[in-house]
Parts: C-alpha cells; sequence; structure tokens
C-alpha cells in the first residue's frame, strides 16, 4: 500500500494487436471443427505468376540491409530499396511496404520480404520514417495472422472474438485445435500463449511463446510478451532481457520502452533509496533524528500544516520546493516519505515522478509542489528525500549521475494550525497534486 508505481499495459506489452473488451463484437460464429486433417491452399494466377518472377539479386554494398544479402528475389530488393529511400514519394513508399506485405503473405510467404519489412522498423529514416515503420509493422502482424487457409482463418477469429467476451477458456480450446490443425502456425501459439498469459497460467504461456520463436525468431510481440510472462512472475531481470530483445527487433514499441525504463528504474530505487529509507526508519525506531543526507546540486524544503476539519480532525497540508542549483540539468526520478504517526506506526511511502508525475529542472529553475494528506491519528513528525538524475546522463546504468538528497526532518506540533483560508494563500505558486488519503 504505500509503493505507488503504474501499472504495465498488460495487453501492449503482450503484442496483442487490440484491447479486448468485454461484449465489443458480435457472437462467435458457431463454427466447429472437423477430425484434423492437412489442408492445402488455394493459389491465385497472381501469386503463382509472383513465385515464377524470384530472380536472385547480386549483394551490393549500396543496397539497404537485407536487400544486401545473397539470394535476394529482385522484388523483394526493389521494394525495399523503395521504402528506404528519403527521396521517394510518399505514395511509392508506401506501397513499397504494400508490396512486400503481399509478398510476405501466405500461402507462399517469402522469408526475404518478411526480413525487409523487419528492417524498415528499424531502418527507415526521413520525414516519412513514422509513418513507414507503423505501416510495416501493421503489414507483419497481417501477415502473421493468415494461415494461408480460410478455415483456420475463421477459427482465429472465432477465438478473438471469445477473448474478446472474456470466454478464454473457450477461445484456448479454439487456439488448440488450430494447433492440432496448423502445427507450424506460429500467431496460432502465439495468441495461444496470450489467452494463458490472461488466465495466469504464465508458465504454460512462456512455453508457447518458445514454440512461437522456434517458428519466428523476430516475431516483436511475442518476444515483449515472454517479457511481460517473466515480470507476472516476478523475474524482472529476465524480464528485462526479453524487453530488450523485443525492442531489437522494434525500436518503435513505446509500452515496452516503458517497461524496461520502469524496471531499470526499481532496480536504482532499490539500490539507491531503500538503504536511505532503511537508516532513517532505524534512526526513528531508535529515538535518534535522522542524519540528514544533503546533496550540494539541490535546494530542498517543505513544511506541513494541520487543518483540522469536523469530519476530517487530522487533515494536513504540505508544500515541497525543490531548486536545481547545480549547473546542468536534473531529472527527479522518485521521492520518499516516512509518516511517523502518533502510537508509533511509520508508514513509508515511495513516489515515482513519471508520466505525469515527472519533473525536469534546468540550471536555477525552481519546482514547487503541494497536496493535502488525510490520517486517522495525529501525525507526529514527517521525514522526505529526493532521488534525481542528471539531464546529460541519461543512461540508468551510469551510478554516477545519480543524486540523493534529503528534506529537513519536520516535527508536528498544533501550534501549526492554518485555517481553510490559510491554506488558499499558502497554494499560491505551488502546484496542486490533490489528496493522499492513509486513513
Amino acid at each position: 500500500q504505500g509503493h505507488l508505481f503504474p501499472q504495465t499495459d498488460v495487453m501492449l506489452a503482450l503484442g496483442v494487436r487490440r484491447l479486448t473488451t468485454l461484449g465489443a463484437l458480435s457472437r462467435c460464429s458457431g463454427h466447429s471443427f472437423v477430425q484434423p486433417r492437412r489442408f492445402i491452399g488455394t493459389r491465385s494466377t497472381a501469386h503463382r505468376a509472383r513465385i515464377r518472377r524470384h530472380k536472385p539479386v547480386p549483394s551490393a554494398s549500396s543496397t539497404p540491409s537485407a536487400a544486401s544479402a545473397p539470394n535476394v528475389p529482385i522484388e523483394v530488393a526493389n521494394a525495399l530499396a523503395s521504402a528506404l529511400q528519403v527521396s521517394v514519394s510518399e505514395n511509392s513508399s508506401l506501397r513499397a511496404v504494400t508490396n512486400l506485405e503481399e509478398l510476405a503473405s501466405p500461402p507462399d510467404p517469402m522469408p526475404s520480404a518478411e526480413e525487409a519489412l523487419l528492417t524498415i522498423l528499424r531502418e527507415a529514416s526521413g520525414p516519412l520514417a513514422s509513418q513507414l515503420k507503423k505501416s510495416a509493422e501493421a503489414s507483419l502482424w497481417r501477415c502473421w495472422t493468415r494461415s494461408g487457409v480460410e478455415r483456420l482463418d475463421m477459427a482465429m477469429r472465432e477465438a478473438q472474438t471469445l477473448v474478446d467476451k472474456w470466454k478464454l477458456e473457450e477461445a484456448l480450446q479454439v487456439y488448440t485445435q488450430v494447433i492440432e490443425q496448423a502445427p507450424d502456425f506460429a500467431e496460432a501459439w502465439n495468441q495461444r500463449s496470450t489467452t494463458l498469459f490472461l488466465l495466469k497460467e504464465y508458465r504454460k504461456a512462456v512455453s508457447d511463446c518458445h514454440r512461437v520463436l522456434a517458428l519466428k525468431p523476430h516475431h516483436f510481440g511475442c518476444l515483449s510478451g515472454l517479457g511481460l510472462c517473466f515480470q507476472a512472475i516476478e523475474n524482472e531481470e529476465e524480464a528485462l532481457t526479453w524487453f530488450r530483445k523485443a525492442l531489437a527487433v522494434n525500436p518503435n514499441m513505446d509500452g515496452v520502452q516503458k517497461s524496461v525504463e520502469y524496471i531499470e528504474l526499481k532496480k536504482v530505487l532499490n539500490e539507491r533509496l531503500r538503504p536511505r529509507i532503511v537508516n532513517v526508519v532505524q534512526a526513528i525506531n531508535d529515538g535518534d533524528e535522522p542524519k540528514i543526507l544533503q546533496n550540494e546540486s539541490l535546494e530542498c524544503s517543505w513544511d506541513i500544516h494541520l487543518v483540522p476539519e469536523k469530519l476530517e480532525p487530522w487533515k494536513y497540508f504540505l508544500r515541497l520546493r525543490l531548486k536545481n542549483v547545480s549547473g546542468v540539468p536534473l531529472r527527479s526520478l522518485a521521492r520518499y516519505y516516512i509518516f511517523h504517526l502518533a502510537g508509533g506506526k511509520l508508514f513509508p511511502l515511495t513516489r515515482l515522478t513519471d508520466g505525469t508525475d515527472a519533473v525536469s529542472l534546468k540550471p536555477g529553475e525552481e519546482y514547487r509542489l503541494a497536496w493535502h494528506l488525510n490520517l486517522s491519528v495525529p501525525l507526529e513528525s514527517a521525514s522526505a528525500g529526493v532521488l534525481v538524475q542528471r539531464g546529460d546522463e541519461a543512461a540508468m546504468t551510469n551510478v554516477t549521475s545519480f543524486l540523493e538528497s534529503d528534506f529537513d526532518s519536520l516535527t508536528i506540533s498544533n501550534s501549526s494550525e492554518s485555517s481553510t483560508a490559510d491554506v488558499e494563500r499558502l497554494r499560491l505558486g505551488y502546484q496542486y497534486s490533490g489528496t493522499l488519503d492513509l486513513r
């Protein structure tokens, strides 16, 4: 209860292409499976013509990435070159991505076309880069979700509808039947792993993920899904490994990048702030005044006012002030508070300062924050501190970039009472963040 951390977007980290919503789609089609058999896809005339056109092109140093590999069909090399060429028009670039999607699609997918789409995810540049990367990612998902057999594709859609309705056990059965009929269809394994995750069958989900990667080693949705599975079983080192592998394939997944930053920040908190909190708590338990750790790069001050109300007799108003007195930008990563309540109870609280709470200070800049605190018993004293990082050294692995600083410990007495009118005056110039209720 005392540690506030943001929650990861489960479905995004698993690589699911849309969030499941109860009752979002129509009722399932009622399609039933026949006995497992081998299905033969129907090839179109255009597709057969495409296959006949496969001609390898010689590698050349000027040809980008996947196109420079030997024996790449000429249509793949040309489409990739067109997509990555900055001077090409928007229509030509996006049409090249569409062409690669067609070449990478079942029933006769060309692996080099899929590699080319993955190359666009990593290497697209220029004014169209963002649009090209989004288009390439969408194309890859469409390729992966096509089995090349309409009956299986219908079953996959039926299973997704069941997931949307949160009928997870039924969806699991459908995905399993698809796998039995098409064990080399990677996306059936991937969607079953997602369903297992939602059922909290994390070990089984991990097993299915490995089956996906045996078939498609660069499936970034599955790679990030493995990260989330290990995060769910509290193996964050392993989770970090898989999240980073996912970003190496597709560096454009903001949700996965945030998961990496979150895990790295938690590691920093455990290494830097937790020992400080333990020392302060120990000092209070021993009846000593906590030693204040001050950093010359920061000026820290705060004050607490009792604002008694009829229904909330132990309501407090807190103000906090940070000023960057160093010569470099500073970024606040977290703050800690330790509230010493009447009766000897200690309430430690850690607050990450990211997202809407993010604080970045230029040299000489000041940050002011105010909020209310509701308690069920009187507050006797309070301690607080902050962890910041030099803005010019953004890497979480650079231990020299972190700075800690404490606020003065405050002893609370009834003489610090303030009226509601006083609070309105005290709030001027401060960003108000609302009420923290710890009753």
